[in-house]
């Protein structure tokens, strides 16, 4: 499991490993509790289906 000691602001592809591997950490969870996974092509589509469901 990734620690925050992965996370090294000197070390950019390092740091970018460590979080892609919180990220899959946080993806198993959302399995384990049935949520599904989405994808959005750019910021602008997340924020415009973030609004509607508000």
């Amino acid at each position: 499991m990734t620690s925050w000691l992965d996370i090294n602001p000197q070390d950019l592809q390092k740091t970018a490993m460590a979080y892609d591997n919180f990220l899959r950490e946080y993806r198993k969870e959302y399995d384990k509790a049935g949520i599904p996974e989405k994808h959005y092509s750019d910021i602008d589509e997340f924020v415009l289906a973030y609004q509607t469901k508000q």
